[in-house]
């Protein structure tokens, strides 16, 4: 699935040269989602390095590439403490916005992120890029048809091994680093957009009621592996799992009073950032189902297309297509992971001053 015409492909721009910004930026070009026009890191030459891979120019500061009149969208792939600064600058430029998640550090930075693209009228998206896969909404009617019996629980990890460096964004408190924002808002969101299921089906989301959170913590204060029982509304709880120093793999079950909903892998399809099937494994009394669901994309292209087609909208839509994450469950979501990293006793992260924003992205 390709854009048709030149004028429904948006140019963008990508600020934070690294390596999620090089997946975006292939993901781009394979599927002809976006044009890729201007770049913007912290230095010229780590720039001019990425373009000659993945197309585009290469431009010295943030304020040259938000005034670009042909940068319809931004995608921000800073570090997490660094987001803040360089979406508000492509907000207050007129550009719609693709933030990689988390948002910000903070859920009071998010909230005025949010507050600020409402105020202008702009998209402002976190990118959550597996909730665009088609296996999580084929799931999930799977889930509201009564395939499993009625949704009680869900269980759900996502873990790697890194080695510690405490200046990498990983270990560092001030890029944001720690298991539960890099990584352990995959398993809450998922446990937040299947708890409607055992209640209210017309909720797109629904928001912890209580947690109770453990972990390990790194040299740095960060968290090396957190995990948490939270509790739903409708009698519904997830047990969920991040590490950044152990294998702990994706994965993700649903369990309902007449069986489990098994997804190969719930965040990263066929286990690749770039994969299109995702395998669902239904087990009932019947015995034992397996389903591949095919993406037309990769959730990278399918981001980018979702940002195309609210641009397109007349007026523009400020929300994307769910379920992908639109601006009050980014708030939640962030209201979520704040509560984890409290309660597992982590340091407190503040968002980066802009000068030190500049240096970093």
């Amino acid at each position: 699935m390709k854009a048709s015409s030149t004028k429904q492909i948006p140019g963008w721009g990508i600020v934070g040269p690294g390596q999620i910004a090089k997946v975006f930026a292939e993901s781009l070009q394979r599927w002809q989602v976006g044009r890729l026009l201007r770049v913007q890191g912290r230095s010229l030459e780590r720039s001019r390095h990425f373009c000659a891979e993945h197309g585009g120019s290469a431009v010295a500061d943030l304020e040259t590439l938000v005034q670009d009149p042909e940068v319809a969208a931004v995608y921000v792939a800073t570090p997490h403490s660094h987001h803040g600064w360089a979406v508000q600058a492509a907000l207050q430029a007129g550009k719609a916005v693709l933030c990689e998640k988390p948002m910000s550090v903070c859920p009071q930075q998010s909230r005025d992120l949010v507050n600020l693209a409402a105020d202008l009228g702009l998209p402002l998206v976190e990118a959550w890029m597996y909730r665009c896969h088609p296996q999580i909404a084929q799931a999930r009617r799977w889930v509201e048809e009564g395939r499993i019996g009625r949704l009680q629980r869900l269980e759900a990890s996502f873990g790697f091994h890194a080695p510690f460096q405490a200046d990498h964004r990983l270990f560092a408190p001030e890029l944001g680093g720690g298991a539960i924002l890099d990584i352990g808002g995959y398993p809450l969101s998922l446990a937040m957009y299947f708890a409607p299921c055992a209640g209210d089906t017309q909720r797109p989301y629904a928001e912890p009621e209580s947690m109770q959170a453990s972990g390990r913590l790194t040299s740095t204060g960060v968290e090396a592996f957190a995990t948490a029982q939270v509790q739903f509304d409708g009698g519904f709880e997830a047990r969920i799992t991040a590490s950044i120093d152990g294998e702990l793999g994706r994965r993700a079950v649903l369990i309902g009073d007449r069986g489990r909903l098994h997804f190969e892998d719930p965040f990263m399809p066929e286990g690749r950032r770039l994969g299109l099937i995702g395998r669902l494994n239904l087990e009932t009394d019947s015995g034992t189902q397996e389903t591949e669901v095919e993406a037309p994309m990769d959730c990278f292209a399918l981001e980018a297309a979702a940002m195309a087609g609210m641009l397109a909208d007349d007026p523009v839509n400020l929300q994307p297509p769910p379920p992908m994450i639109g601006s009050a469950e980014t708030l939640a979501l962030a209201d979520g992971l704040l509560r984890w990293r409290q309660q597992v006793g982590a340091v407190d992260l503040q968002p980066a001053a802009v000068e030190s924003s500049e240096e970093a992205c």
